[in-house]
């Protein structure tokens, strides 16, 4: 883990999901916390689509959100949540899948709980599915 800049650390492991990695992001945008609280790691687990091109550009159309982008060659979950891990600047990381919409108070609930709770090493909450 780098130096600690942030309350949390959003990680977004991803591979070949452009279609649904803009909502996600997009959901992103509207917490509610203070942006300077938290940033987004999003680790590129070798995409072969258009998720560079998608986060590269939401990167440049929402400056105020901080937000990195990270290619991780070796295939597989466990690599890129790993190098979740070892890009993150805090010492909280919540891990969300790239098709994921969260509500606007998510990080803000989720730090919330951390808060009350010192001793937690780990923390869910409720998922409802989304089918096409």
């Amino acid at each position: 883990m780098n130096n600690e800049l942030y309350k949390i650390s959003l990680v977004i492991c991803t591979y070949n999901r452009s279609g649904y990695l803009p909502g996600s992001l997009e959901s992103i945008n509207l917490q509610t916390i203070d942006k300077n609280l938290f940033e987004v790691v999003v680790i590129d687990n070798a995409s072969t689509d258009d998720t560079a091109h998608i986060v590269q550009n939401h990167i440049i159309q929402n400056p105020s959100i901080h937000i990195s982008y990270h290619f991780e060659k070796n295939k597989g979950l466990s690599f890129a949540r790993n190098r979740g891990i070892t890009e993150a600047r805090s010492p909280l990381i919540a891990y969300v899948d790239d098709d994921v919409i969260l509500t606007p108070d998510y990080l803000k609930e989720l730090l919330s709980f951390f808060d009350k709770n010192l001793n937690a090493a780990g923390a869910g909450g409720k998922v409802i599915p989304k089918y096409e």
